[in-house]
């Protein structure tokens, strides 16, 4: 209708009128705008609920995958620790360095994707209608989660580098 407010008046005298037309019989149902709105709504965040779930659980799988690289590489290294707490190093400084090494990982990690992520949406720019935005509020908050994630995970390999005996870690080859 032209005014918005006989919307409902309208959805009546259709549905009257299909019902006259079907015998009483019609299982046809009239809408109005604001009815579908609530259920395109109800769809939209099923399916963000539904996003958020598969990226929380790709989160969790890469910072397991990141934690046991961290730990194969402080499985590698246990000669290196052993010297460098045998010539002074703290528990502190080995902490540091792994902790480092996991973040920055992490981070390019998140700069790759973020890379990635651009070449998405410049091809369905190119070879569909469609019109992706990738804010810079998106940008940001990607790479600190992946710098997070690279945190989160890297401790324990952090923590396990850290407090290795130097002797023992001298012994390993």
């Amino acid at each position: 209708p032209d005014d918005p407010d006989k919307t409902r008046a309208v959805a009546i005298a259709v549905n009257k009128n299909l019902d006259a037309s079907h015998g009483g019989q019609s299982n046809l149902v009239v809408k109005e705008g604001n009815q579908t709105i609530g259920e395109s709504d109800s769809i939209l965040s099923l399916l963000t609920r539904l996003i958020a779930g598969v990226a929380a659980i790709s989160l969790i799988v890469a910072g397991i995958g990141i934690m046991n690289v961290m730990l194969v590489s402080v499985a590698e290294r246990t000669h290196e620790i052993g010297i460098r707490k045998a010539i002074g190093a703290t528990n502190r400084q080995i902490l540091e360095q792994f902790m480092i090494e996991s973040t920055v990982l992490c981070f390019f990690g998140g700069v790759l994707g973020v890379g990635v992520a651009y070449a998405v949406q410049i091809s369905l720019k190119l070879a569909t209608n469609l019109q992706p935005v990738i804010t810079w509020q998106i940008v940001v908050a990607s790479l600190f989660v992946s710098t997070v994630v690279g945190v989160v995970f890297g401790t324990i390999p952090a923590l396990k580098a850290a407090r290795r005996d130097p002797i023992e870690a001298l012994r390993s080859e």
